[in-house]
């Protein structure tokens, strides 16, 4: 009786399989990967481009001129993309800062996207159609053209390439902003001198894929780097979307009360833990390569 005693274990309380889902939400890979800098305002930016206006707006941008040589040096433009960009991240590419810029004595100016953070073509107001038509690739590039423009004037840089005093321009970006990159070179050759574009998406702006590709792509690296991630990661999307919100707060421990917007309905707020979760589903894969 004694040894039946000492091998019984007590049953385990029932876990609900999304407790085992929140484990990962602190894997969101943070956005906070630049080098923090105090943010600059660029107040001249155009609010369309492409119109008669001359209406302007204050642009949010960044600046690492301690290795520019002055004129005659290169301009490295990193273009941002479709987020906020606080001083806490500052930035982008420690590489092209900290590496590419001192060996080539290169300015480093990186504009903020509009219509993100502090770069509001329209004020605070609310986003209606007519904030929608000036939110556009086109317009964005435009922006950083202007914003180049802007500081090679100050830097008394020539626009002729047979001068001794031009400075070259090159753009660098990933993913959407690689795609911008591509297209600076391809839209303003007389401005942009040579793009990097990383990982740029070009052929699903183009409709040349559908529109899961890539994330067809990263499930398939995923299996390759650990048997049966991919079958589990959806797994647990599939739980998130048939919970109603009762279950996700009370499973995902999430803390409340809810914004506003979430608390009309599950729908939002499972569409937001959906989103979150396949960032860092796809992020981590993409970013942790090779997997170790």
């Amino acid at each position: 009786v004694f040894m039946l005693w000492l091998s019984y274990t007590a049953p385990t309380p029932a876990v609900h399989p999304l407790r085992r889902v929140s484990a990962m939400l602190p894997l969101v890979p943070s956005l906070s990967v630049g080098i923090a800098s105090a943010p600059l305002f660029f107040a001249d930016q155009l609010v369309d481009h492409f119109s008669v206006s001359g209406a302007t707006y204050t642009q949010r941008f960044y600046r690492e001129s301690a290795s520019f040589g002055g004129p005659g040096s290169p301009i490295f433009l990193i273009v941002g993309g479709e987020g906020a960009i606080p001083p806490s991240v500052g930035l982008f590419y420690p590489f092209v800062v900290d590496v590419l810029a001192p060996s080539m004595r290169a300015l480093v100016i990186q504009p903020e996207h509009r219509f993100y953070g502090e770069s509001l073509p329209l004020g605070r107001r609310s986003v209606d159609a007519t904030a929608l038509s000036l939110l556009t690739p086109q317009q964005a590039l435009a922006d950083c053209v202007r914003l180049v423009r802007a500081e090679q004037a100050a830097r008394n840089c020539s626009l002729s390439r047979t001068s001794q005093n031009y400075c070259p321009v090159f753009s660098f970006g990933g993913s959407y902003p690689g795609f911008l990159s591509a297209m600076l070179r391809l839209r303003y050759p007389a401005v942009i001198d040579g793009a990097y574009a990383a990982s740029a998406p070009v052929r699903i702006y183009a409709q040349q894929v559908q529109q899961y590709a890539y994330y067809q792509v990263v499930t398939r690296s995923a299996e390759r780097a650990v048997s049966g991630c991919s079958a589990g990661v959806a797994k647990a999307l599939k739980l998130v979307a048939a919970a109603d919100s009762d279950t996700l707060l009370k499973e995902l421990r999430l803390c409340t009360p809810l914004p506003g917007y979430m608390s009309r309905g599950g729908g939002t707020l499972r569409e937001e833990l959906l989103m979150v979760f396949r960032i860092a589903f796809a992020n981590l894969n993409m970013a942790n390569y090779p997997p170790s």
